[in-house]
């Protein structure tokens, strides 16, 4: 099947990234009323509303017992993935951690190569080498470009960059969970599935670990943010299903993955005072050519 990028899907694909980066920068704010669990249950929680509305709307209400498997293991992805993306925004700087998320083609490209027997071309050993090379300019000393050898000790030293990856591990699968998904339902259907599922699991996580005594609801200053980040979230996952449709799932990672890391810098300075160095914007800047050459050679 051939897909062209159409002015629709280029919209969508760049749409995907931006109210990524919103939820992003967002959750990091609201990471400060409510615990990871608590945070995802609410965010996830609503967006119901939004994806009824969108399901009734749509002409197309098939659903086959196909999707259970692809659609269970999407959820379970998603989920786990939030949560520690959660943990680590809220113990670390945007600028540590999102960019790690880079780290998901490479593991993709990897399994591939190792385990399903696929081919790698040079460009992508180039990417995988490019990215690789940034995650450790990340954490790379200020006042030495090549400082690689605190690199391990400043990494293992930043909490949230550990939990990045384990999101990184999950969110290497959902988009191909995704994909597979909509297959054999259309996108409201999948999204209305996807969202009441994973709030129902997340709600009675919270019960069985000791409800709001242990998991309190967030104050009233905090409700705002949160409300903010699930728009942000919401038009994020609706515009990747929509995106997933009109383009590979490689571009719409690419696209998704560069403006992430560009952001993470820039709204980590401009709202949270994290500081820019030169190892950092090399960093991003090796990234943001090793994730194209992975996913588009």
């Amino acid at each position: 099947m051939t897909m062209e990028m159409t002015l629709p899907a280029l919209l969508a694909v760049i749409g995907c990234g931006l109210c990524y980066a919103g939820a992003d920068f967002t959750r990091k704010s609201a990471s400060q009323h409510a615990g990871p669990a608590m945070l995802v249950a609410i965010i996830f929680t609503a967006v119901v509303p939004l994806y009824i509305v969108l399901f009734f709307a749509s002409g197309n209400h098939v659903f086959s017992r196909d999707y259970i498997l692809p659609g269970s293991m999407n959820i379970l992805s998603n989920v786990i993935a939030n949560i520690f993306f959660v943990r680590a925004v809220f113990t670390s700087p945007l600028s540590k951690t999102v960019p790690l998320l880079s780290i998901t083609p490479v593991l993709t490209a990897l399994i591939g190569f190792f385990f399903l027997g696929e081919t790698l071309v040079l460009l992508q050993w180039s990417g995988i080498v490019l990215v690789v090379l940034g995650i450790l300019w990340l954490y790379v000393p200020p006042e030495k470009i090549f400082g690689f050898a605190s690199v391990w000790k400043n990494f293992i030293s930043e909490a949230g960059a550990k939990f990045m990856c384990v999101t990184a591990l999950f969110w290497t699968l959902a988009p191909v969970f995704d994909r597979v998904a909509l297959r054999h339902v259309d996108v409201p259907t999948h999204a209305l599935i996807h969202f009441t599922v994973s709030s129902l699991l997340l709600w009675l996580w919270i019960f069985l670990r000791g409800g709001f005594k242990k998991n309190p609801l967030p104050k009233k200053e905090g409700w705002k943010i949160i409300s903010v980040v699930a728009l942000f979230y919401a038009c994020a996952m609706g515009l990747q299903m929509l995106s997933l449709k009109m383009v590979y799932v490689g571009i719409m990672e690419s696209v998704k993955r560069v403006i992430g890391q560009i952001s993470a810098i820039a709204l980590g300075r401009l709202a949270f005072g994290e500081e820019i160095t030169l190892p950092k914007i090399l960093g991003v800047i090796a990234m943001c050519v090793g994730v194209p050459l992975i996913l588009l050679s």
